[in-house]
Order: C-alpha cells, then structure tokens, then sequence
C-alpha cells in the first residue's frame, strides 16, 4: 500500500528540537525511529508491591535501560544501537590509570568542602552503613528548577515559531508573538523567581561549584577509591549470564505516569518552510530525502525530557585540573565536534508519548502518514516495544548498528488513533540491532560522605561507610562476571544482590523527585494561536497516542571538556 512519506516535516521538528535543546556543550543524536520504551518496561525502579514485572523482568528491563543510556555516543546526529564499550567501563579505566599532583587542602579548604558536602546531602542508614542522598534544599532545587525548565522550553519553543515563520502569513505570526511574548515571559521570570527564593538556586549551585573545585584536591587516592565503590556498588549481575552493569534511572520518578501532563510542541507550515531553508546538510542526510511535506498543515507532538540518574558518575571529574595519563592520551579534545574515548555521554531522553498531525486534503490524505523521524512505519500502524532483553546480553561480536531502512524496532504498543482510523496493517515483527563486547570490571572500593583534614582513623563496624566490611576483589576475579566474583570470594549472592538493590533503592528515593505541579491539566495549551482548529472542510486532523508506551526522539548528549586537562603549574607525583 502507498504511503505519504513526511521528510520535511521530519527535518522541521528535528530542526525546532535542536534549536530548543542544544548549546555549545550539548547536542541531540537521533536513534531515527529505531527505539522506544513500553511502560511495562519503564517500571524496573517500582516497589514490587506497585510493580506488574516479575524479578527477572526487573532485571532484564533495568539492565537494557542503564546499557541504552550508557552507551558512548560519537558526536554526530546519529545514534548507534551498538556499542563495545559502556561510560561505566571507560571511567573504571580512566580512573584506575590517572595520576595525581602531591596537594593539599588548607584547612579553611577543608572546612568549606565540608560545610557544602553538609549542606547538599543527607546520610540515610542502611545495616550501619551511610548512603549519601539529596538533602531537601537539594530537592526543592529541582523541582523548581523543573518548572523553570518547562516554562523557558515554552516561551523558546513559540519564539522559534516566530522567528522561522516565512510565507504571506509570517509577518502576521510575528506580529502575534510580539503581544505573546509578554505572556509567556512573564510567566518563565516568575518561574526563574520561584526557583531562586523558593529553590535554594544560589547557595545549591555556589556549594556544588565549592564541591566539585575542593573534592578531588583533597586525598585523590582515596576520591579514586570511592569513586570505585561507587560504580561498583552501583552495578547489578545480569541474569542471562552477562557481565555486570550500572544502573541508571530517570528523574521525576513519575516520567511515565500517563495521568501527567507533559510539554508540547507544535509546528505549523510557515514554520516548518522556513526551518527547512536552515537545515544543514546533516540533518537533511539523516532521512535521505529532502522532499515530501504529505500536505502537513502543522504537527504537534506531546513529549518530555526524561533526565538520567547515575549515582555512579560524577561528570565534575573531567572538569578539574588535578588529574592526567600518561603519554597524550585524549579522553575529550575540548573541540567541536569532539574527538576521543569518551567524547560524549548522554543526560537525556526526548520521548514522544502522541502526536497530532493536521493534513489539507487533497487525492493523498487516505494515505497512511510515515514521520522518518519516529518510524519508517506509518503512523496508524506503530507498534512500540524496546530492545528485547535477551538480545541485549552481552556478545563477543557486536552486530551491525541500526539503519534506517530496519522495521521499528516495536513490538506490543499499539498506536491508539483518536479520529477516524486508516487501514490497519500487520505491524512489523520486533527487531534487536544492539550487542556489546565482552568488558572487565574492577576492585570495590569506599567513599566516606565527609572529608576530614587529618588522615581519616580506620572505620568502625558503626560508622564505616556502605561496603567496607566486603573484602576487596583482586584484579584476577575483578575479570569474570559480578557473581562469579562474588563466589570467588565466597560471599553469598543473594547478601550481594540485596545490597546492591538497597543501595540502587535509597538513591533512588533519595536522588529523584516528583514531577512538581505546573497548575495544568492538560498537555495541549489552547492559549496558544498555533493550536487553531482548522475547517473540517478543507482539512483532516488526526490525534495518535501510544497508549503502551513512548518513542524516543533523540538523546541530549553532554560534552566533555577538553580532558585530562592538567595544571602545569601543580607538583606531581
């Protein structure tokens, strides 16, 4: 059957996501339309009194997320589905091979690195042991930084309207946002004053910059170690037999809940010609055709930055001075774009749960819609699923990355069309393009909350921080799986697991939020003008929502800066 292919909208939208999410340190990579996530699948982190997965599923979907968003991106557009190499397995080796200058905090130093370590975290106690978590001047600092973000997201995304609006209807637009501006401005200067009384914005952000400038100055051995433990408590077995991996969870706990109403973007004709006009060559090649609109009028997607949590990594490490390798070893160039082993690493997910496309009519408007940029299926055919679990073990020959010519990788979600639906149509069988090489894992180490001036006195069963009573792993065992290395040290596997969980768990509750109320209702914002209601005469508007589940549109890559980056003018070991 035909199909009315939308490339240029496609562009369009993934031109206004790049306008809306991207600065010098960050940029979108586009999976184009090979993945997705079902809900059932996004419940890996639910008390299983509140959860429908069985414990291999847990583990299976948990597993297949924290690898996802771990995998070391290139920086271009595009984003494989395959990897050799996980962030976890590259900051163990950077971590293991770094070396330190001989310094010393003064002890004023010392002093202000504990009043910010003080002030940002809490200790929560498990079987005498303390898990740092977000202090709550800390947790009142990201929801409103939450709000804030949706607010400044909305008055960009109606700015960029304007300003890319081209055709006889443009300077009409203009015009428009010039009296909607005062609105939305408004209500995001607000939301920046909430965040700065009401959020703690200052003194959160001046100790976290305090934090990340004195810690790593201070004992570099044993930050290292406790870096160590970090990862390595963090890191759970997989039960199909693989190696070990991170876990890694999103914020607002309640992302996915299908209640809650989420961001929208809405893009119409005059909009889309004139981002069409400034799309660069790589985006253009992303859908390999510049051509075909499928008579689109505007399209509005319902979506939401999912932000990534690793209690594991602390990304301030690759911004200090107080570290290099040897030789001219790169781990970021500091150029754009970035070159070496570890360019890039993801903080983001933009998923897409419905969209609203309204078409004119004409000979083609039967026709089933495909957005390249969410599938190579049409739309009234989309099935969502992720990346099946058994085929995301580990593998000593990775498979080649997914193309855009591969059916969505969906299998289970079905695409509910609220108007009239087209031909229904078999959908595409689930297809897995991602396998990850065999990796190392390495020694467990421990990390006291707060740093004292004299040489910390050896821990009591009392106050040893978490894991320290588990003996260290030799490098010879640190090679096998997590649970082959347990046996190894006859540590019993269910104590190790039940650990790992508690520690996964605590930071969980105690790093995430809830999503904070923004006073609405309803995703769709009608005081918007872009959100007119076109005559049923001369148009066809279609609502399709993804009842099961998301797509993810792109992933927010962060930069690194150039690293190692050492100052010359410290003593070295």
């Amino acid at each position: 059957m035909s199909e009315a292919i939308a490339a240029t909208p496609s562009i369009a939208l993934a031109m206004k996501m790049k306008m809306m999410f991207e600065t010098n340190d960050k940029y979108l990579a586009f999976p184009m339309g090979g993945l997705s996530f079902s809900y059932k699948e996004l419940e890996f982190m639910k008390e299983p009194e509140s959860s429908s997965l069985s414990l291999q599923e847990q583990v299976n979907y948990r597993g297949q997320f924290s690898r996802l968003c771990n995998i070391i991106p290139e920086d271009k557009a595009t984003f494989p589905l395959s990897a050799d190499k996980f962030l976890w397995d590259e900051m163990k080796r950077i971590l293991i091979q770094c070396i330190f200058p001989v310094s010393r905090l003064t002890p004023s130093e010392g002093s202000q690195l504990n009043e910010a370590i003080d002030f940002l975290t809490n200790d929560v106690t498990i079987n005498s042991n303390s898990v740092p978590v977000n202090s709550p001047e800390v947790e009142q600092y990201y929801k409103y930084k939450t709000l804030y973000d949706l607010a400044y997201d909305k008055y960009n995304d109606e700015e960029i309207s304007a300003q890319n609006a081209t055709g006889l209807t443009a300077e009409k637009a203009k015009k428009r946002w010039i009296k909607r501006e005062k609105t939305l401005k408004k209500k995001r200067d607000t939301a920046l004053t909430n965040w700065t009384n009401l959020g703690y914005k200052n003194p959160v952000e001046g100790y976290i910059s305090l934090k990340n400038r004195l810690e790593l100055k201070k004992y570099p051995s044993l930050y290292i170690q406790s870096y160590l433990n970090e990862i390595n408590i963090s890191e759970i077995a997989d039960l199909n037999g693989g190696v070990g991996l991170c876990t890694t969870f999103f914020s607002p706990s309640d992302s996915f809940d299908q209640t809650s109403p989420w961001a929208s973007i809405t893009l119409t004709k005059i909009e889309i010609d004139g981002l069409i006009a400034k799309a660069p060559d790589e985006i253009r090649n992303l859908f390999g055709t510049d051509q075909g609109s499928a008579n689109i009028e505007s399209i509005s997607i319902e979506y939401n930055n999912i932000i990534l949590m690793r209690p594991w990594l602390k990304p301030e490490f690759f911004q200090s001075h107080n570290w290099k390798l040897e030789g001219t070893e790169v781990v970021s160039d500091g150029k754009t774009p970035r070159q070496g082993t570890l360019p890039a690493y993801i903080t983001s997910l933009l998923v897409v749960r419905s969209i609203r496309i309204t078409r004119k009519k004409t000979e083609t408007t039967s026709l089933p819609v495909v957005l390249p940029l969410l599938s190579t299926i049409p739309i009234t055919r989309l099935q969502t699923s992720t990346l099946d679990a058994k085929a995301l073990e580990t593998t000593n020959k990775p498979i080649a990355p997914f193309s855009i010519s591969d059916p969505m990788l969906f299998s289970g979600i079905s695409a509910v069309q609220d108007a009239p639906a087209l031909p229904a149509e078999t959908a595409e069988p689930a297809v897995s393009h991602m396998a990850i090489k065999t990796q190392s894992v390495s020694p467990l180490f421990i990390r006291p909350r707060s740093f004292v001036q004299d040489e910390p006195a050896p821990p009591t069963e009392k106050t040893q921080p978490f894991m320290m009573k588990y003996p260290l792993l030799s490098s010879e065992v640190a090679r096998t799986s997590f649970v082959r290395r347990a046996e190894a040290q006859e540590i019993n596997s269910i104590e190790i697991k039940e650990r790992n969980d508690a520690y996964a768990t605590t930071k969980y509750a105690g790093t995430t939020i809830v999503t904070p109320s923004s006073g609405t209702t309803t995703s769709q914002d009608k005081t918007d003008p872009r959100n007119k209601d076109y005559k049923t005469s001369d148009f066809v508007t279609e609502n399709f929502t993804f009842n099961n589940g998301v797509i993810v549109l792109a992933l927010v890559c962060k930069r690194l800066p150039l690293a190692p980056d050492p100052d010359p003018t410290l003593q070295w070991e």
